[in-house]
């Protein structure tokens, strides 16, 4: 995980230098809702999440959209718990100009849960999600987005034992040009 860690400090570093002069070409706001599951290997049981998300994102020059992101999660199982986090993500959208526009991307952040685990040995941990999705233009200024995350927190070997767990998200949301 610190490997991992440092290529996604690396990789958002380049990415942000790049675009620090880079002209911003339109806004978003977006908010999105989903399920998730994950499966605790140490206590053989499974994580299910409701998350909420909010986000913005702005379109910059040369080419993909940058943005941060707030979410919170309704742990469902094994406890009722509650999690939430910030992150930046970087989003690369293809075929812009058809009916619907896929998309990838790759977010970093910082994640607090108040479920306890054999898995993780502190409640504050690191994120990496990346995904694939699609926006799907519902006027001009509002897109459906239907989307996948592969999401990974652990706390980056601070404190052992640090597993880690892993969700795979499915989200629905609304996005607004602004």
């Amino acid at each position: 995980m610190q490997k991992i860690s440092v290529i996604m400090v690396l990789v958002f570093y380049f990415v942000i230098l790049n675009n620090v002069c880079a002209e911003v070409i339109s806004r978003e706001f977006e908010v999105m809702m989903g399920y998730g599951n994950a499966h605790l290997a140490v206590e053989v049981e499974n994580c299910t999440i409701t998350p909420v998300v909010a986000r913005a994102l702005w379109e910059v020059k040369p080419g993909g959209y940058i943005g941060g992101s707030v979410f919170a999660s309704y742990i469902v199982e094994p406890a009722p718990e509650m999690e939430t986090g910030v992150g930046i993500l970087w989003q690369q959208r293809y075929m812009q100009d058809r009916s619907f526009s896929p998309y990838w991307e790759v977010e970093g952040g910082l994640l607090y849960t108040s479920l306890k685990t054999e898995e993780q040995a502190t409640q504050y941990n690191f994120i990496f999600q990346t995904g694939v999705g699609t926006y799907i233009p519902l006027n001009d200024d509002l897109k459906l987005d239907i989307g996948y995350r592969f999401r990974h927190y652990s706390n980056s070997s601070i404190e052992l034992p640090n597993i880690g767990v892993n969700h795979h998200i499915v989200l629905v949301g609304l996005c607004w040009d602004f």
